[in-house]
């Protein structure tokens, strides 16, 4: 088995062995540079031009102050936001909890009539009387309903 031992492309033949095709890639080669160089050097003289141009300055600095200013309005707007979410949370926890507050007072657990429920757990013994829940209104009718019946 022979191996093929290839020249590496990137390497410079003297311009004497150069073949035609090789003349043209290297003059095309070397357009592009040009080209490039020419189009960077633009780039540069104009990229000058603007820097100390007044009217471009002005212009830059009206914008960014413009864009700052909206930027504050855009801020404002969503710190009212927040702080009306807060509120309305704030506000809804707050009815929440007064309601929550008032189903409390509003209810009451008494003792049920039923025996007591009795359960064994190894050496221990657990009593549990098993509670209602009833309204205060309807709990205190029916003492007074009782305290009446106690007396008459």
């Amino acid at each position: 088995m022979a191996m093929a031992v290839e020249k590496p492309q990137h390497e410079e033949v003297p311009p004497t062995v150069l073949s035609r095709k090789q003349k043209r890639k290297n003059l095309k080669k070397e357009k592009r540079r040009q080209i490039r160089q020419k189009a960077a050097c633009e780039a540069r003289i104009e990229a000058e031009r603007l820097l100390h141009d007044p009217v471009l300055i002005q212009q830059e600095a009206e914008a960014m102050e413009k864009e700052r200013i909206e930027l504050e309005i855009q801020e404002k707007l969503w710190l009212e936001r927040e702080k009306k979410a807060q509120e309305d949370a704030e506000r809804k926890r707050k009815e929440d909890e007064e309601r929550r507050k008032e189903e409390e007072e509003e209810w009451m657990y008494v003792d049920d009539n039923a025996p007591a429920e009795i359960i064994w757990e190894g050496n221990e013994i657990i009593v549990r009387k098993k509670k209602v829940r009833i309204r205060r209104s309807e709990y205190q009718k029916t003492i007074s309903d009782k305290v009446i019946l106690f007396f008459l």
